[in-house]
């Protein structure tokens, strides 16, 4: 791919964050739980600002389909280990030292040791902790698709069976989201996002291919818009029984199909949107900023939302948490992620060494 379609799919992918940001600061935090003291008047436009996370996942299932061609089991688990853990670790605990420092005694908010070390994993819930920002409800589910398609990698077939894969996973995800609606499936098979994986997976596979369709292609792709649908109908149903959000389900079908619209043409374009340099430092502040704004964002305002302009009171968090995230992508994963890696592959190439020397011995030992 070359660097300009990488650069155009990092303006888009901050476009993202921003809009979760936006759904977040200006809707959220006030519709549920009394998070934000907050009202804002765009707050029904804003509302629709979740779909950057519907986004991220189409943008994740093209960029992981990529990433994963010509490499083995070892460099494809390095590199996106590499890529999600640092800044996490970083902004989950800025994120747990706001709420020492701003959050109410016993709040949701305020972090707990367990709270922070079952964080450290990822996967908080699994070890029957919330997680420090509840944004961060979408990295397992990255983390998931990460696992399974790490596995077909191990055992050859993601590339050579990619429409086969893909087909049996909407199939499963259709009956789960149809008849099932099983939690466990929801989030071991991200069934209810697999329509949106999937389709990003088709876009590089049509990339690959020049972009031409087959009969094929376009049955599994029309099961894929077809879960994806669902999977909004589901998701904005859930919203709407927690905090009343009450939206179109159209609109949103709308905006989503603009939005891979404008992967494609991110994609095709031979020619960068932005600079380069520019474009990188907007991909690289999206995850810091996706995983910071959330809870730090309404303990600003309740903090502060007495004695400045509601609107002023926006405009400097968002411009805070812009900032903080740069610093964080340029000083702090730009640096670990090549030596994470690096060591993830030395460590990888040798446990898959001894894997393998050990089953050779167990099958000469055999009688």
């Amino acid at each position: 791919m070359a660097q300009a379609r990488i650069g155009n799919l990092d303006l888009l992918r901050f476009c993202a964050a921003l809009a979760v940001v936006f759904y977040h600061l200006m809707f959220r935090g006030a519709a549920a739980d009394g998070y934000s003291p907050l009202i804002f008047a765009g707050a029904d436009v804003a509302r629709y600002g979740f779909l950057g996370v519907s986004c991220f996942f189409v943008m994740s299932g093209f960029v992981i389909a990529y990433s994963a061609e010509g490499r083995g089991l070892v460099a494809f688990a390095a590199a996106r280990a590499s890529r999600l853990y640092p800044a996490f670790l970083v902004c989950m605990t800025i994120t747990a030292l706001a709420g020492l420092v701003l959050a109410q005694p016993g709040s949701r908010f305020a972090p707990s040791l367990p709270s922070y070390i079952a964080n450290l994993t990822m996967l908080a819930p699994a070890f029957g902790q919330p997680f420090m920002d509840g944004a961060y409800w979408s990295i397992v589910l990255e983390i998931m698709f990460y696992g399974w398609v790490a596995l077909f990698i191990a055992l050859g077939l993601f590339q050579r069976r990619m429409l086969i894969l893909v087909t049996g996973w909407l199939a499963i995800g259709l009956l789960n989201e149809v008849f099932l609606q099983s939690g466990v499936l929801r989030i071991l098979l991200v069934t209810q996002y697999a329509g949106h994986f999937s389709i990003g997976i088709l876009l590089y596979r049509l990339f690959r291919r020049n972009w031409t369709v087959s009969a094929a292609d376009a049955t599994v792709a029309l099961a894929a818009a077809a879960l994806l649908g669902l999977g909004e109908y589901n998701s904005m149903r859930t919203m709407e029984d927690h905090f009343g959000f009450e939206g179109s389900i159209g609109l949103t079908l709308l905006v989503l199909a603009v939005a891979i619209a404008a992967v494609v043409t991110a994609v095709r374009m031979p020619w960068p949107i932005l600079p380069a340099s520019l474009s990188a430092a907007l991909g690289g502040i999206s995850y810091p900023l996706y995983l910071l704004h959330q809870h730090i964002g309404y303990l600003v305002f309740q903090h502060l939302a007495d004695t400045i302009d509601t609107w002023l009171l926006l405009t400097i968090a968002i411009a805070a948490l812009v900032a903080l995230s740069f610093v964080i992508w340029r000083f702090i994963e730009r640096p670990a992620i090549p030596a994470l890696r690096s060591f993830l592959m030395r460590l990888g190439d040798k446990a898959l060494l001894y894997a393998t020397s050990s089953i050779a011995r167990w099958r000469v030992a055999r009688p």
